[in-house]
């Protein structure tokens, strides 16, 4: 038989190999049988015949998956010298696959381009099919470390199939162009290469405006207006930082960080917060810094101007009673005034290294012959403060308030042991007081108190005590009952409805402000129901007129 080896190749997808033929011979007529063996891809044509004669060898891969395939045709002569004889038949399959890049036809090839401290590129795809068979078996590899095709490198995967290819950590890259390829390799077919390509361009810088800003505030007005900073990226979708480098004091700046906008420029907000600064003008710098891989940075000067017009002391009165004239030591003071305190009230607080009422609110401080009274309030035209109990000594002292780095007029002032004051609920020296009934419920028209109960009537100007007063110090009740907080020296008297009234208990009020005094007071068996008139007296001195206590 010729030849003794036969070779077919096929490719997937296309046509059959054509089929082969093979010469049987003899030294006379034989006849003979032919049988192919291996799978049924192998057949063999005609089975039978007579010396001389040829065969055809033919070859069926369409249904063989990719691979090398071995078979046998057999010639058997019987009775004949040398039969059986055979011919060795390999038949290769090599798989035959398509590569499109993003669903388009054409050369399969990625483009990528990725800008410096911007968003890694969106990724993109590569579309692997067969035509040979249903499946076809490949493996994937990258030829850069920036460059992923979405799979693991040489594993095999069947087609068809769909590789994710992106760019991985880019921002380790410097600006420009890098090459790459996917490379796809099918099982025993021909290998297909996918050139990428990654452009990194340069980051722009970022950049703010304008560059200065500046800002005017009247001492005890509205702060200032906030003003605005445009912070660009050329475009890009940037980081920034933004932070105030000098006058952190007054000035700020917000966000503190941010990314800057493709379309348009990102916007921070500068706001100035003067608070009890004095006249003059400030300087302070705000820094805009690209963060990451972003470059560029700018500086913003701010400046601010303060005008502080001179606080004026117009007047000094009882803070309960309103009353003008002199004033006792530990009294609580109103002081009228203009330019005197802030725009927006400042209420009292406690020193917390001292336990004592804060001297200084608002930026307000009151000063009593050179001594810090300690605050209670103060606003632009009012300002309230316990007169210290060191002006017990004082005969004429003088008080000024300091605001805004500036000084107010002194005022003349003359002391006295007492100048009795009673609060009142609606804070006009007059009316209803500033009382609690037995149950502390609040003491008033609608609430009256039951003849022979006990009221508890707030005041000030009591003057000095026993145990000496101490100025600011916040009264807490740790005296030997039944006296447990300090008393007032001189003698106390009530009237109701112009009847002596028994008081009960005279000292200052537990919890608050020495200077603050608390009467209990009993109301007469025979008090006539109604708002009777009530007046109190310490050392001669009495209370204000037109001050009530409601009685059942």
């Amino acid at each position: 038989m010729s030849p003794s080896l036969l070779n077919y190749a096929y490719q997937g997808g296309g046509n059959p190999p054509p089929a082969q033929m093979v010469t049987v011979s003899g030294t006379s007529m034989v006849a003979f049988t032919a049988s192919a063996s291996g799978g049924s891809w192998l057949s063999v044509s005609p089975a039978s015949g007579t010396t001389p004669a040829s065969l055809s060898v033919s070859v069926n891969p369409t249904a063989l998956s990719p691979g090398s395939y071995n078979g046998t045709i057999t010639v058997t002569a019987p009775g004949a010298t040398g039969s059986p004889q055979t011919v060795q038949v390999t038949l290769v399959v090599s798989s035959y696959i398509t590569v499109t890049a993003n669903n388009q036809t054409g050369t399969p090839s990625l483009s990528f381009t990725y800008q410096v401290g911007g968003t890694t590129p969106a990724s993109q795809t590569l579309q692997v099919s067969s035509t040979a068979v249903p499946v076809v078996m490949f493996t994937v590899a990258s030829s850069a470390i920036w460059l992923s095709p979405g799979v693991t490198s040489g594993i095999s995967i069947n087609t068809p199939a769909t590789l994710t290819v992106s760019v991985v950590n880019p921002s380790s890259l410097a600006a420009g162009q890098y090459n790459g390829t996917i490379t796809i390799t099918p099982t025993g077919g021909t290998v297909v290469t996918a050139p990428v390509s990654l452009t990194v361009t340069p980051a722009p810088a970022v950049s703010a405006t304008p560059t200065t800003l500046s800002f005017s505030y009247q001492a005890g007005g509205t702060n200032p207006t906030p003003g605005t900073v445009n912070v660009s990226g050329g475009g890009s979708a940037l980081g920034f930082s933004a932070q105030v480098t000098s006058g952190s004091n007054w000035l700020s700046v917000s966000p503190a960080s941010g990314t800057t906008l493709t379309t348009g420029t990102a916007a921070l907000t500068v706001t100035v917060t003067p608070g009890t600064m004095g006249a003059g003008s400030y300087t302070g710098t705000i820094l805009v810094i690209g963060t990451g891989t972003a470059v560029g940075s700018t500086n913003i000067s701010v400046t601010l101007t303060v005008t502080a017009p001179l606080p004026t002391i117009n007047g000094v009165t009882n803070a309960a009673s309103y009353a003008t004239g002199a004033v006792s030591p530990g009294e609580l003071v109103t002081i009228f005034g203009t330019a005197i305190g802030p725009a927006t009230a400042a209420g009292a607080t406690t020193d917390p290294a001292t336990g004592k009422l804060a001297t200084t609110i608002g930026g307000v401080q009151v000063l009593f012959n050179g001594t810090a009274a300690p605050m209670i309030y103060a606003s632009s035209t009012q300002v309230s403060a316990v007169v210290p109990y060191e002006m017990a000594s004082v005969a004429s002292p003088s008080v000024w308030i300091k605001y805004a780095g500036q000084a107010s007029n002194a005022y003349q002032l003359t002391t006295t042991t007492t100048v009795p004051g009673l609060f009142t609920q609606n804070a006009s020296g007059s009316g209803p007081g500033a009382i609690l009934n037995q149950d502390n419920s609040v003491n008033g028209p609608g609430n009256r108190a039951a003849k022979g109960s006990i009221v508890q009537v707030f005041m000030t100007g009591e003057g000095q005590t026993s145990p000496p007063g101490v100025t600011g110090a916040i009264t807490a009740a740790t005296l030997p009952p039944p006296q447990v907080t300090p008393a007032p020296l001189l003698a106390v008297g009530v009237t109701i409805n112009g009847q002596p009234a028994l008081y009960v208990y005279a000292g200052e009020a537990p919890g608050l402000v020495a200077g603050m005094m608390q009467l209990n007071v009993q109301i007469p068996a025979n008090a006539p129901s109604g708002d009777l008139p009530i007046l109190v007296s310490i050392g001669g001195n009495t209370s204000q007129k037109g001050v009530t206590v409601s009685v059942q």
